[in-house]
């Protein structure tokens, strides 16, 4: 479980969007898409699709950036 999840259960909604966000942001600062994709499994599964949407495109961002043919 992850925090946002565990906020959820106890009916913390504020506090769990908070905590998916800050994941998203800090997943996205250290390119790591897995805990990206991980925070979009648990938005979806509390029903946050607006915050999946949003760690959708850092996924994007993130993978543009871990590309090996990108150019700088």
């Amino acid at each position: 479980m992850t925090t946002g999840e565990v906020l959820v259960a106890i009916s913390e909604h504020r506090g769990a969007a908070e905590a998916f966000a800050e994941a998203i942001t800090a997943a996205e600062q250290h390119r790591l898409p897995h805990q990206i994709q991980r925070t979009i499994r648990a938005a979806i599964k509390t029903g946050m699709c607006e915050l999946a949407t949003e760690a959708e495109a850092a996924l994007q961002r993130t993978r543009w950036l871990l590309a090996p043919h990108r150019s700088p």
